[in-house]
């Protein structure tokens, strides 16, 4: 089935039906496009539908017991905060995938296209798992993870080979690179301090009695 990119929304207010993805007023309470009832007083949307497909997700357990809701026809998840944290936890991921450590590799970044929360309604942002795993996944602030189909085990074994480790070497890394840059603009100024001094006028003028 081919996914037709949309354009991303000028203003976060901007809303699209999570029912049938046509753009809708704010203010509006049902889509003119498919009659679809709307919310947006904090409520969420009782029957979810895939961003991509826009049919009903289904409720499935993974393997590690985990309830998650998936698109039958796409293969695609959804996951509230809760359940995405439990199922990228990597002190449970190191003994799931014990030997699969060598077997991640970093994916291609396919074509950008802004899909609807299935909660809401609202379109939502496009992130970087963990900013170098080169895993792109639609995150909603308020409701959720949107995972296309297979995004879900490349997460889990990016963090089963040491990826969140990877991430931490990399901030050490970035932050040594700081310290030794203000390490030396310091350096720097005091050399120009005691430079300025040496050169102080009155020490000339009075043969360094000052």
């Amino acid at each position: 089935m081919e996914i037709k990119a949309r354009p991303r929304p000028k203003t976060a207010s901007d809303l699209t039906c999570p029912h049938c993805a046509e753009p809708v007023s704010a203010k509006a309470r049902t889509c003119p496009h498919c009659n679809g009832p709307l919310f947006h007083d904090g409520k969420t949307i009782e029957t979810p539908v895939c961003p991509r497909c826009r049919v009903e997700l289904k409720k499935v357990k993974t393997e590690g017991e985990d309830e998650l809701e998936s698109c039958p026809n796409c293969g695609g998840y959804w996951l509230d905060y809760q359940n995405f944290a439990r199922a990228t936890n990597p002190q449970r991921l190191a003994k799931e995938f014990a030997d699969s450590k060598n077997h991640w590799h970093k994916p291609e970044v396919g074509p950008i296209q802004y899909v609807s929360c299935p909660r809401c309604g609202r379109y939502m942002n496009r992130e970087n798992f963990s900013k170098i795993s080169g895993i792109v996944i639609d995150r909603c602030g308020d409701h959720g993870v949107w995972l296309d189909s297979g995004e879900l085990d490349r997460i889990r074994l990016f963090i089963a080979a040491g990826g969140l480790e990877r991430l931490q070497d990399k901030k050490l890394d970035k932050l040594n690179e700081e310290l030794r840059e203000l390490a030396s603009r310091v350096q720097g100024e005091e050399f120009m301090t005691r430079l300025l001094n040496f050169w102080n006028p009155k020490r000339i003028f009075f043969k360094g009695r000052f």
